[in-house]
């Protein structure tokens, strides 16, 4: 056929063939897939591009048989052939297809009668049965993403199923994927699409969370190996906090006598001993002053510098008609800047009570209290008491082994129930609730063959009370029994009385 070239456009050589002179064909019109005859004519242009027909050699599996009917279908859709070229284009099956397509080859006159006879031959009676079974046992993998789970588990319902509802299909894919992200995104999505969307993004997050405690556990490890390195390097180190800059005024200076002598000190609840001047020390040496055979020790002062004791002595020490006797260090006179300071030992051994804010040591009054009883009409101040002395009341559960609870059962069958589905929200609420019950020995670890799910029940303070769902095994203990006396009997026992 001629074909009038424009005389004002220039063509350049191209390495692509079209070829547009399709034989046209006399005899009638085949009966070709409805996507095939939409906009075909009396000859079809065959696209610009290299197709090649499906093959088709043997197969038992389901899938591969569908997957070559499904091939076959959107090859004719791309290029619409005729009934009689489509009955010479299905040459490429092989083997024991090939035997089959030559004695059903006189019997097929269009498509829809091949994928027929192909699918009752090559299909069992209830492939639609094995199809189902797949799409039940059909799970996202750890490693497959949700997209790609999604719309491979929607083809395969389609072709299970070809009339489902959008809803059945995000029902059943919300069901096969990861539950931590299926919990966000049921009630939340009402076609596939939406599931992809904002799934993805879900999943996304999920394994953001992933990587951010995966940093976290990394930081830690790497703080707690610099603890352990400071903690190797401050080996044999007392810590002692001193604040040498501090003036006079800050500090709290108390008289006490040593060895008979007063001597002004300086309390530092900070400092873990005792530690004095060596001048004072001189100062103060007796005959009678033991000494202590003993290493070195080397202390941290408040400015980080490090400086080593000279010498060990065992003082007497009286302080409010307290006595005692304590292990006190002898350091240099530069390495001190007062000449006694009085550690947490010393407190400990004299019982001192500190009034830091007053800077005072208050004076310890003993006297004894009388008990009387409690006047129940005073119920206000005792109120008031209670709220003045918080200290007086405490916030953790008692508990008490004088009592000991048993349940008796209908019959020792023990049950599992299932834990009921939460959010991640909730999740998280019941495992710190579990974790605080068990630091408070409220709860304990258990491999007990009886089980109960957890749940939630708001409070009007937006918090929520950790509840137990017993109704299974309330359905099968055996109820107390508190017989009622008979009234009469009562009145009976009463006559007389006045």
């Amino acid at each position: 056929m001629p074909v009038a070239k424009d005389k004002g456009s220039t063509h350049k050589a191209s390495n692509i063939t079209y070829d547009i002179n399709s034989p046209v064909h006399t005899h009638p019109p085949s009966v070709l897939p409805s996507s095939v005859l939409a906009g075909s004519s009396s000859f079809c242009a065959r696209p610009p591009i290299l197709l090649e027909f499906p093959t088709f050699y043997d197969s038992c599996e389901t899938a591969e048989v569908l997957n070559f009917v499904e091939q076959c279908e959107n090859f004719l859709e791309i290029r619409p052939v005729p009934s009689l070229e489509l009955i010479g284009t299905l040459s490429p099956l092989k083997g024991p297809a090939q035997s089959w397509w030559k004695a059903e080859k006189a019997k097929v006159t269009d498509w829809q009668s091949f994928k027929k006879a192909f699918m009752a031959a090559f299909l069992s009676d209830d492939y639609l049965s094995e199809v189902e079974e797949k799409l039940r046992t059909l799970v996202q993998q750890p490693r497959q993403c949700l997209r790609d789970f999604a719309y491979d588990y929607r083809a395969l319902c389609l072709k299970w199923k070809p009339e489902i509802s959008e809803e059945e299909l995000v029902n059943r894919i919300l069901n096969n994927i990861n539950p931590r992200v299926a919990g966000c995104l049921r009630g939340t999505v009402n076609t596939v699409e939406q599931l992809v969307k904002v799934g993805s993004l879900v999943e996304k997050d999920c394994m953001g969370a992933k990587d951010y405690w995966q940093k976290v556990s990394t930081q830690g490890s790497k703080e707690k190996t610099k603890k352990s390195a400071e903690r190797t390097n401050t080996k044999n180190l007392a810590g002692v906090t001193l604040a040498q800059p501090h003036s006079v005024t800050s500090l709290l200076i108390v008289p006490v006598r040593v060895n008979g002598q007063e001597v002004k000190a300086v309390i530092d609840t900070g400092s873990s001993y005792t530690l004095m001047r060596e001048n004072l020390w001189k100062q103060l040496k007796m005959e009678t002053s033991s000494v202590i055979p003993s290493t070195p020790q080397r202390f941290i002062m408040a400015d980080g510098t490090i400086h080593q004791s000279r010498d060990l002595q065992k003082l007497h020490y009286q302080w409010h008609d307290q006595e005692c006797t304590l292990d006190t260090y002898i350091l240099k006179n530069t390495h001190l800047a007062f000449p006694l300071i009085a550690g947490l030992d010393f407190l400990t051994a004299t019982g001192a009570v500190l009034e830091v804010g007053q800077g005072r040591v208050p004076e310890l009054m003993s006297f004894t209290s009388e008990i009387s009883q409690w006047d129940s009409g005073n119920q206000e101040e005792l109120l008031k008491l209670i709220t003045t002395w918080p200290r007086t009341t405490s916030d953790i559960l008692g508990r008490t082994s004088v009592v000991q609870h048993k349940i008796t059962l209908t019959d020792d069958i023990p049950f599992k129930s299932q834990a009921y589905r939460v959010s991640p929200i909730k999740k998280q609420i019941i495992e710190e609730q579990v974790d605080q019950m068990l630091q408070d020995d409220i709860i304990e670890p258990s491999f007990s063959p009886w089980s109960s799910p957890v749940v939630l029940v708001p409070k009007p303070d937006g918090s929520y009370r950790f509840c137990v769902d017993y109704r299974r095994l309330n359905s099968k203990t055996v109820p107390d029994a508190y017989p009622m006396p008979f009234i009469h009997d009562i009145l009976e026992s009463m006559e007389g009385a006045s």
